[in-house]
């Protein structure tokens, strides 16, 4: 994946954090969780996916509401997506989230990025292309004597 342009970058092997430069209170994230049973993003799974934006919102928000639901915002590899952004209030201040799912065969990827209303819209963008710069790898073929 593709750094956005002077963004730092940190994480391990199962999230990657990305903070815009002179931005403390942005952040993007990148992780990957076990699938969930079916691919489809059908009333139900949509119900608990929109469920568990809101429950992943800092401890104290308050004022959450979804300000858009979007099927397909972007698409790796025919795998099939769904985004939420809400907005909700913190520290003080309007905060906007936006949450990407992206099911997988074997993997969810989820995609979030948040950040103070006034800059959200231009960091989350950034945020989004570096998404669609990323590659698709298969896991390197073990070596066993069979193919030494």
């Amino acid at each position: 994946m593709g750094v956005p342009r002077l963004w730092s970058c940190r994480g391990d092997a199962l999230r990657l954090g990305f903070t815009p430069p002179d931005q403390s209170l942005a952040e993007g994230i990148v992780q990957a969780a076990p699938a969930k049973g079916g691919q489809l993003f059908d009333e139900p799974a949509v119900k608990t996916l929109e469920a568990q934006v809101l429950g992943t919102l800092p401890a104290g928000s308050q004022g959450a509401i979804v300000i858009s639901k979007v099927e397909n915002p972007v698409i790796l590899y025919q795998n099939l997506s769904y985004e939420f952004v809400v907005s909700y209030q913190t520290l003080g201040q309007s905060f906007q989230r936006s949450v990407i799912f992206v099911n997988c065969p074997d993997k969810q990827l989820i995609f979030t990025f948040s950040a103070p209303k006034p800059v959200f819209d231009n960091l989350n963008k950034a945020f989004r292309r570096s998404i669609y710069s990323w590659q698709w790898s298969e896991p390197a073929a073990t070596l066993t004597a069979a193919n030494r």
